[in-house]
């Protein structure tokens, strides 16, 4: 039996809610596309693709590398003071690490003995409408990741005349299914708490191929129980946290707060001053700040762009048949 086990979430004690009691139809439909995704492989975005660098950098920028998770790192000029506190920075991971430091590029550029340090940024470059693929297309295909599984999902539930919902929480993408169309990001925490919707995953099948249905089930609803919700998109309306944008550049911030002690530990060392550091710190936030407040309203557009997409996909009549045709009705 799949159950979301007792908990205090948002402060309120909640009791076990048997969904397979209640809504046996939901579970069978989980159990039914299982098998369909777990032929699927897991395919990762290109996130070189998601932002304009020349815009974002005009003066002049070298992408150093990449993650799968959507970070770029992009080395670029900055001004001196910039340069000295990003290395006090890097040398402060090292003493914190206790790695050594005394031949380290950082290093040898605060002591004189190079004339330049390359800032290094770590980007974040967001979601994309190009990141997204038609249900078709994964099908074809045969891989995705979350955000396409979500996609197809969503489709699928909608093409069967139910009320299929795209979520995006932080890092994921998930498909859930409701008795109504959810007027608010609370509202479907609600219906979930209140056995009136199920989250139904997405890679969840592809990564854990052999993880029975009912534990998944278990897993991504209480997930979601404790994760903030970005954004919500269903065939009515597209719903997104007004604060996107302004959090972006909050953690962007709070980066630096986390830093300072680091960044101290390495002034101390190398006997920098308090006043000279409080100068270097001082550009240094104020150089981050404004490739920040580019940066999130940059991906701000691209976020609603990206949800706009998701929704002219979950609603577009023949992708719902093909989604439903294959997850739910092929044997």
């Amino acid at each position: 039996m799949f159950a979301i086990g007792v908990g205090t979430v948002f402060g309120l004690k909640e009791e076990r809610i048997a969904h397979e009691d209640k809504y046996p139809h939901w579970i069978r439909l989980a159990h039914k596309m299982a098998p369909k995704l777990r032929k699927f492989t897991y395919s990762f975005d290109n996130p070189l693709d998601n932002l304009d660098f020349d815009t974002l950098f005009p003066e002049g920028y070298k992408i150093v590398g990449c993650t799968f998770t959507g970070i770029v790192y992009v080395e670029i000029e900055a001004p001196k003071n910039v340069e000295k506190y990003a290395a006090l920075l890097k040398l402060g991971n090292a003493l914190e690490a206790n790695d050594p430091y005394y031949n380290s590029e950082a290093y040898r550029f605060l002591k004189g003995d190079i004339q330049e340090y390359p800032v290094c940024l770590s980007i974040f470059t967001g979601n994309h409408k190009n990141d997204l693929k038609l249900p078709e297309e994964t099908i074809k295909s045969c891989s995705g990741d979350c955000d396409d599984f979500a996609t197809l999902i969503t489709a699928g539930i909608n093409g069967l005349g139910e009320v299929g919902c795209f979520v995006s929480i932080p890092g994921h993408a998930v498909a859930a299914v409701t008795e109504d169309h959810p007027n608010s990001l609370q509202d479907l925490k609600g219906k979930v708490l209140s056995s009136n919707g199920l989250i139904l995953g997405s890679s969840e099948y592809v990564h854990h191929k052999d993880t029975p249905v009912p534990q998944i089930l278990e897993e991504v609803n209480e997930k979601f129980l404790v994760s903030s919700t970005n954004a919500l998109v269903t065939t009515e309306r597209v719903f997104c946290r007004q604060d996107l944008k302004k959090s972006l550049e909050w953690y962007g911030n709070l980066y630096v707060k986390l830093q300072e002690g680091r960044a101290k530990a390495a002034a101390d060392l190398l006997g920098v001053n308090e006043e000279e550091l409080a100068d270097w710190r001082e550009e240094y936030c104020r150089f981050y700040g404004n490739i920040l407040k580019k940066l999130s309203g940059k991906l701000k557009e691209n976020e609603m762009e990206y949800l706009k997409t998701v929704r002219e996909y979950i609603s577009d009549e023949e992708q719902q048949k093909v989604a439903r045709d294959y997850l739910f009705t092929q044997a």
